[in-house]
């Protein structure tokens, strides 16, 4: 990736409380160009004083606690207005109606190819 890459100043948030998958997910997003800040829960990220500027939040749904989607709805009530992706297996037809009326597309595990990185282009627009 050139200087010139718009990745480059572009920052996501990862949410996901499998260790081993937010490290995998923090290596593939930041290979892209992306800066992350990884985050293994809600809490963690709802604990925050400030939220960050941030252009991305890709949240996993089954999170012990607080369910991704809230967290989602959380984050948008304390202002962040970035696009989220909603990570899940078999999502049901009300999960998946919650998601359209949010806006929040989802990326069904086990994630294969490269959906993650084209939903992550395509909520950035780059």
């Amino acid at each position: 990736m050139g200087a010139e890459d718009p990745r480059r100043d572009r920052t996501v948030i990862v949410v996901d409380d499998d260790d081993a998958l937010l490290n995998a997910l923090t290596f593939g997003i930041e290979v892209e160009g992306y800066r992350v800040l990884p985050f293994s829960s809600a809490e963690e990220v709802l604990d925050l004083r400030e939220m960050p500027d941030v252009q991305c939040v890709v949240v996993d749904h089954r999170l012990p606690r607080l369910d991704g989607l809230y967290l989602i709805e959380l984050m948008r009530a304390r202002g962040v207005s970035a696009p989220a992706i909603l990570m899940t297996s078999n999502p049901g037809a009300t999960l998946r109606a919650r998601c359209e009326s949010l806006r929040v597309p989802i990326v069904e595990k086990p994630l294969l190819r490269d959906e993650l990185s084209q939903a992550i282009r395509s909520a950035i627009g780059v």
